[in-house]
């Protein structure tokens, strides 16, 4: 039933991963909370949000990063009250995390 599931891999290496990662665990962690405080467990909560409970799992657990809808759905559904709505900016910045240019290469021959 993972119809909306993010076919993006898990959280990947590079600049920035680290604070990403622990970002990340504590969205994951917020999360569980609120559903668990809701009375859902992860299989409920998959169901009524349109994935599977594997994914909403890995989300859980910090090693998927949930698409932006996903985050709405999943505070609406735990009653969350924008708590995980707020943190979508961060959850973006995971998602697609700024790559900062490489030194430009000096020409041949100048010097």
């Amino acid at each position: 039933m993972e119809s909306g599931a993010d076919s993006g891999a898990g959280v990947e290496g590079g600049a920035g991963a680290d604070s990403n990662g622990e970002f990340l665990r504590c969205f994951g962690r917020q999360m569980m909370l609120l559903r668990e405080a809701a009375g859902l467990t992860q299989a409920q909560l998959g169901e009524r949000v349109g994935y599977g409970e594997a994914q909403i799992a890995a989300v859980e657990q910090g090693r998927r990063i949930p698409r932006p809808e996903l985050v709405d759905a999943v505070d609406r559904e735990v009653g969350g009250r924008g708590v995980l709505v707020a943190m979508k900016g961060e959850v973006a910045k995971a998602r697609y995390p700024s790559r900062t240019p490489p030194p430009p290469v000096p020409a041949a021959g100048r010097g």
